[in-house]
């Protein structure tokens, strides 16, 4: 296998197959249903384009926040954990997510530590990463025992609701955290370690409520969080969290 090499007039090798310069993943090679990502200046938040239907989708009302710690020269939204949030103004949560297969990926900085009387004990009244506002999916946050953790969970069609067990998620540092739906499985990984599952019923109640990041409404059990990127899926794509992880490490100057 020959050296590869780069000159200026491009990459070449003697038996370099065609199509020239090595591939390079990025998120927009996958197919997504939404995809926020860095550099956020207020609201809107822009979705932005893949092979699925990401483009375009605004994430706007609420009480916008404003922007949070830049990271390798890439702004967050920076959310206050208490008032502020975005949500998307038209569109509903079928948009985003499939009642049988879904994916979503938050790359998040938790900011402070809740306070432990703010865990209520189900998924869905704690503060949220991420939420359905109509209590039909969420990415929840509170304390067990003083420790932050997080759990994965969503109303199924025998309207239960079944949640990932809680998984330790340290506080002030970057974490991609990633959720996959399929097959009557919900799962939930923190930078690809070994994932958390739960069995549910194989299809999902979607309430067609709106998406929403930051504060949920319920508890905000939560100090704040710098959010980098949002990703969601209409299939499972945790195949790809791997190849995500790369992405943000590289991106971001981070080792998830």
């Amino acid at each position: 296998m020959g050296v590869i090499s780069r000159t200026a007039r491009g990459w070449y090798r003697g038996d370099l197959p065609q199509g020239g310069a090595p591939s390079v993943f990025t998120p927009a090679n996958l197919t997504l249903s939404g995809w926020w990502t860095d550099d956020y200046a207020g609201a809107p938040w822009t979705s932005s384009a893949s092979l699925g239907t990401s483009n375009g989708k605004l994430l706007d009302a609420g009480t916008d926040p404003g922007t949070g710690t830049v990271k390798n020269g890439k702004t967050p939204a920076g959310f206050n954990g208490t008032t502020e949030y975005l949500q998307a103004p038209v569109l509903k949560s079928d948009q985003f997510l499939s009642p049988t297969e879904y994916s979503y990926v938050v790359l998040v900085k938790p900011l402070g530590v809740p306070a432990a009387s703010a865990a209520i004990g189900s998924a869905y009244q704690d503060g949220q990463f991420i939420c359905g506002n109509a209590s039909e999916f969420g990415l929840s946050w509170s304390t067990t025992g003083g420790v932050a953790k997080v759990r994965a969970w969503h109303q199924d069609s025998v309207s239960t609701w079944p949640e990932t067990a809680k998984v330790s998620l340290p506080a002030n540092t970057y974490a991609m955290v990633g959720v996959s739906f399929k097959s009557g499985a919900l799962s939930m990984s923190i930078n690809c370690g070994t994932p958390v599952t739960v069995a549910t019923a194989s299809v999902l109640n979607l309430d067609l409520g709106q998406i929403t990041l930051g504060s949920d409404g319920f508890v905000d059990a939560f100090a704040g969080s710098d959010t980098m990127e949002v990703i969601t899926s209409l299939s499972d794509i945790s195949s790809s969290f791997p190849s995500l992880k790369a992405y943000f490490n590289a991106r971001y100057a981070l080792t998830l």
